[in-house]
């Protein structure tokens, strides 16, 4: 008999995902994962202890990959519990499966727990006493950088429409493409975060704007007692301006005042250390976090992960050769 129980519908309310405190494993966000990226959730249940959880299936092309409490990683289940997925009994493909965790998580499966498996590692940086924090302690140049935004003529509002949405996935193409990233989430993600942010105050999408223009932008998320900045970006022509201190001041001050004890400023590539100091200049902490990789399927697993590898290397040279 199989350790997991899985459906590919939202379980009954008296057993489903507390949206308040659960929000990666709610309905309510996988569905809207499911819509965005026309991929599919498995809800599963660890029977020896009762814990749910989901995993997110994504196709790409003949391949699947499954993502466990996308995005931010699974606490409920053990390394033991883990280390079982790979022999699971799943109702559809699932040719790998990837699990990273965040270091600072707190659960069955926390920041000192490792997996016998290999990982790749990337810092993740994180405000860990959240209720403590005060810019008084900042660092005098960041506090002189909050106060000329404050200053400025920047309007901070949360996204509320179709063109709004619209503005903020502009910011984040734009962003990934000066960066030399991959573009990951479509249209369709921003305009259901928005629609989602009106539906729950666990989600906030907010855009700064001046004379009109629309100038940056930050989207932050609460899951359990972190509130995590899950997306973030400014146009560079209103780079004196301070436009992404001003946005991330505020969505710290917000998740601090709605009780959040952790504010999550997410993994940074690990060749990028400027964007590592640039989170850790609000009093944040980095940590090494490890990303999982569990073969489900060989035969397929094998051939994703050369796909995979190489694809990355592809984009890193044209962006080194852009630079040229």
């Amino acid at each position: 008999m199989s350790d997991f129980i899985f459906s590919l519908t939202p379980p009954d309310k008296s057993q489903a995902a507390d949206t308040a405190q659960n929000l990666f494993d709610s309905p309510l966000w996988q569905q809207h994962l499911n819509r965005a990226f026309a991929c599919r959730t498995l809800y599963g249940r660890h029977q020896p202890t009762g814990a749910l959880f989901t995993i997110t299936v994504f196709r790409i092309g003949l391949f699947s990959i499954g993502y466990l409490g996308f995005p931010v990683g699974s606490t409920s289940l053990s390394p033991a519990a883990i280390n079982k997925l790979q022999s699971a009994d799943y109702p559809v493909p699932i040719h790998i499966l990837r699990f990273s965790p965040s270091a600072f998580s707190v659960g069955v499966f926390n920041q000192d727990t490792t997996l016998d498996l290999t990982a790749t590692t990337v810092p993740e940086t994180a405000i860990t006493d959240l209720q403590a924090w005060d810019v008084i302690r900042l660092r005098k140049k960041l506090r002189w950088s909050i106060k000329r935004a404050n200053r400025s003529d920047l309007d901070i509002q949360e996204a509320c429409s179709a063109d709004h949405a619209e503005h903020l996935y502009r910011l984040y193409e734009a962003t990934i493409r000066r960066h030399g990233g991959s573009l990951r989430y479509p249209p369709d993600y921003f305009s259901g975060l928005v629609k989602l942010s009106q539906k729950t105050g666990l989600i906030h999408c907010r855009l700064a704007t001046m004379g009109g223009q629309v100038a940056g932008f930050i989207i932050t998320a609460q899951h359990e007692k972190t509130a995590y900045e899950l997306h973030s970006g400014f146009d560079p022509a209103f780079r004196t301006h301070s436009v992404l201190d001003r946005l991330v001041y505020g969505a710290i001050q917000q998740a601090q005042q709605g009780g959040a004890q952790c504010f999550n400023l997410m993994a940074s590539p690990a060749d990028q250390p400027s964007l590592v100091w640039a989170k850790e200049k609000w009093g944040a902490t980095t940590r090494l976090q490890n990303s999982y990789t569990i073969d489900i399927d060989k035969r397929y697993a094998i051939p994703l992960r050369l796909a995979l590898a190489a694809h990355g290397l592809g984009k890193k040279l044209l962006h080194r050769l852009s630079h040229i």
